[in-house]
This record gives structure tokens, sequence and C-alpha cells, in this order.
């Protein structure tokens, strides 16, 4: 379902109880799975709902309130400059190294590793 493990109780506490907690509400429970590895038996069946769900190529996030947001307009245009920025000096450090003087190209050809000093 792709959401953290908080709001994954709170979704289950909403499919049990039939209303929403608060977040003190569900941060007691949480922090006893978190630090005593104690789970309550409503998530556990609401895990288990899940899991049936997808085994039966049912499951529908929306269905639980989870909408997956996209990425806005103006944060694919900072993604695509971004890869742009990194193609661009990838080219220019690959074009530098290739119009090194001789001598300084014969540093890069020795071997400084084993096996071979």
């Amino acid at each position: 379902m792709e959401v953290t493990e908080f709001r994954f109780f709170q979704l289950a506490y909403r499919d049990w109880h039939g209303r929403k907690a608060s977040d003190q509400q569900i941060e007691q429970y949480f922090a006893a799975y978190m630090f005593a590895e104690r789970i309550p038996s409503w998530v556990r069946s609401f895990a288990r709902k899940i899991l049936q769900l997808h085994a039966d190529g049912r499951l529908d996030p929306k269905t639980f309130g989870i909408w997956q947001r996209l990425p806005s307009a103006r944060m694919r245009f900072f993604a695509k400059a971004y890869m742009a920025a990194l193609i661009v000096i990838f080219i220019a450090i690959t074009l530098s190294v290739y119009s090194l003087p001789e001598e300084v190209m014969a540093v890069f050809r020795q071997c400084y590793f084993p096996p071979c000093y």
C-alpha cells in the first residue's frame, strides 16, 4: 500500500473501530510495537485483510483513502534539469580526460593496486 507503519496503524484503527484515532492514541500502540514488538490484534487483522485483498487482486488503496500523489510540473521540470546537468557534467569530464596530454595519461595507465605493484 506504500504507506508508513504509523499510517498503517491509523488505517487499521479506523477499519477496526469505525472511527479515526488521534495521533496520540495511535502513538501508544505504535510505541509498544516499536519498542516491545507488541502488535494489537486489530493491526494483525487489518494486515491479513490487506494481504487477502492483494492475493485476490482486489486491493485498491483508494478504498482506504490512500491517494497516490503525482509529482508537480515544477518537480518534473527540476528532475529533468538535474538529469540534464548530470549528463553534461559526465560528458565534460569524459572529454577532458581524453584531451589530457600524453604525459598525464601515462600516470593513469600504471597499476597502483594489488596484485600489480
